[in-house]
């Protein structure tokens, strides 16, 4: 009944049926880290919200990570705090580069293990800068901290195991099918507009993204999933390599789309038998066979180039901000410099930090209000700790329809970890407007800060990612090409090819919509990567063939570093090379010059 009026005023059922047995798994924690005698309930509460996810198995695997990553966090800090008693100045400059270090990780990793690594960086922050004047209770702080963040996680894992669903795998798997079946009778209607292939492509991409939150927190989920991104790199080969001719009789390719739809993996294989073309989605078939062995693992796709350019924006913005605070001895400045070391690590794998930071300022900014009302108006009626923490709650109960509602979403979950973490309870509280005042203006001025920072240091956005990507791949084929055991080297190097081409397509989207630029570059990357891959089968061979088959190898390798000159010399080489290998080069010249095209 609640369903129809709920999203006509903009809430998201599910959305808010989440966020309640959040909150409610929040205020247990608070009560229970209150009645062990914790010095900071606070972090218990706030670590119920930050391992929040809609499935059993992401809270599951998110809360594993952050149990870990504070672990390694909490070690550091202790370091950085005993440092501090040398030279302040000492201690920032190693927390700057803890945290460019774990930001830099992150940038490397997806999904919930890159989040692991930015918050050993952060959890470093909170133990440092929280306790930075008391040097003599760094120990106690730190077992502190582990011990409201076990809690939280405890508390997170049992209200999830309770109510959260499990992994709909079997649905999601079944999509991707579905999604290689329309592939393949389209390649059986022959060769695929760039139209049908870019929208083909995009949808793969968005099942590609899906993937991770249905593989977490098992080892059956993840190799379902490896099994499942095994199909969707199949069908992504399938739609760049949509130009050529079909890859099998039209009526096997037919035949092969229906066997994949219902699930007859051993007949498919059998039909993908004697046809290269099909051999990536035969791989894949193997590999969802219940009785197939853990199929090969599909590796990851990073970015390098922006893994690297976070580490450093990181590294600086905690060195100039953090040398400041420590000239200036502001001491609301450490909440500033520890909210800053949260956005300019966890927000710097988003897509476009930038247009995020707008929605964590208005969560912050809301937070801060809630506590000055909390602490101001509520907090002085009651006179124990335990009462504090009761005129929390209704704030807290709030946080379920700020996180469900379409404008408010993503401010949701900054609003809950600001106002707890400005609001440790303490018997006696004297209400001091102005100091709490100073408080939330230092925590709000973080997202600022990082706002501007992620607009004018290398601003992450769809255009500076593609490009990212398009250097990545060509740095892949130069490896390729330079690899002694190329043969061997070769079906991984096709895989993260295709993986990269996925988010590539997503992005070219956002850039140029329509534009098959993006499409015909890809396919381009594919045309070489095959090409490099005869090449090293043939660079054995005897006489001009293999002294041919190892020059264009040469070449090949200057691609990500001259490709002006890798184009020279495959062009010299595809004059007078002997048939086998002119025959490889000349494919490979128009397609050099569409890869390597900025």
């Amino acid at each position: 009944m609640l369903r129809p009026p709920l999203s006509a005023l903009g809430f998201d059922p599910a959305r808010l049926s989440m966020g309640f047995r959040t909150a409610i798994g929040c205020c247990i924690a608070l009560f229970l880290a209150q009645i062990l005698g914790l010095e900071h309930p606070q972090w218990a509460g706030m670590s119920v919200w930050a391992a929040a996810q809609p499935l059993r198995g992401q809270v599951f695997e998110k809360s594993a990570f952050r149990f870990l990553g504070t672990v390694i966090g909490t070690g550091v800090g202790i370091c950085l705090v005993l440092l501090s008693q040398i030279e302040i100045s000492l201690m920032v400059t190693a927390l700057a580069l803890w945290i460019g270090l774990c930001t830099w990780g992150a940038g490397l990793r997806r999904g919930i293990p890159g989040y692991g690594i930015a918050l050993a960086g952060y959890s470093a922050s909170l133990v440092a800068l929280i306790d930075v004047g008391r040097p003599e209770q760094v120990l106690a702080l730190g077992a502190d901290r582990l011990a409201t963040v076990l809690l939280g996680v405890l508390v997170g894992t049992l209200i999830a195991q309770a109510f959260a669903p499990g992994r709909a795998a079997d649905g999601l798997q079944g999509r991707v099918r579905r999604h290689v079946a329309r592939i393949l009778r389209a390649r059986a209607a022959g060769p695929m507009p760039d139209a049908e292939a870019q929208v083909l492509l995009a949808k793969l991409a968005a099942l590609d993204e899906s993937l991770d939150a249905h593989g977490a927190g098992s080892a059956a989920g993840r190799q379902a999933l490896r099994a499942a991104r095994r199909l969707v790199l199949a069908g992504t080969a399938l739609v760049l390599e949509g130009e050529n001719p079909p890859p099998a009789p039209l009526r096997d390719l037919h035949r092969l789309a229906d066997h994949l739809e219902q699930g007859r993996d051993e007949a498919a294989f059998a039909l993908c038998q004697g046809h290269p073309g099909l051999s990536d989605l035969a791989l894949s078939l193997r590999a969802l066979e219940a009785a197939a062995p853990a199929p090969l693992r599909v590796p990851q796709h990073s970015d390098p180039a922006g893994a690297r350019e976070a580490g450093l924006r990181a590294f600086g913005a905690i060195l100039i901000f953090g040398l400041g605070w420590a000239l200036s001895g502001w001491a609301p400045g450490a909440f500033m410099l520890l909210g800053l070391s949260v956005m300019i690590s966890v927000f710097s794998s988003f897509e476009t930090p930038v247009l995020i930071m707008r929605h964590v300022l208005l969560g912050q900014v809301l937070a801060v209000a809630a506590m000055l009302i909390c602490q101001l108006l509520l907090w002085p009626l009651v006179s124990t700790e335990m009462g504090q923490i009761a005129m929390m709650m209704p704030f807290l109960l709030l946080g379920p329809f700020l996180s469900a509602h379409r404008r408010t979403g993503i401010a949701a979950l900054d609003f809950h970890m600001v106002f707890l973490l400005l609001s440790q309870p303490q018997i006696p509280f004297l209400a001091e407007p102005a100091g709490l005042l100073a408080k939330g203006l230092a925590v709000v001025a973080a997202p600022v800060l990082a706002w501007g920072l992620f607009a004018l240091i290398w601003p992450a956005g769809p255009v500076r990612r593609l490009e990212h990507l398009r250097l990545a791949m060509l740095a892949d084929l130069s490896a390729l090409a330079a690899s002694e055991a190329g043969g061997d080297h070769a079906p991984r190097s096709r895989s993260r090819l295709l993986l990269r081409a996925l988010p590539a397509a997503a992005f070219a989207q956002k850039v140029t919509p329509g534009d098959p630029a993006l499409l015909r570059r890809a396919r381009a990357m594919l045309v070489l990567q095959n090409g490099i891959t005869a090449l090293q089968g043939l660079k054995e061979a005897p006489g001009r063939e293999g002294r041919a088959a190892r020059a264009a190898l040469k070449r090949l390798e200057m691609l990500s570093t001259a490709p002006a000159s890798a184009l020279h010399g495959l062009r010299h080489i595809a004059e007078h090379a002997p048939a086998p290998i002119r025959d490889v080069t000349r494919a490979l010249v128009p397609a050099l010059l569409r890869a390597a095209q900025e």
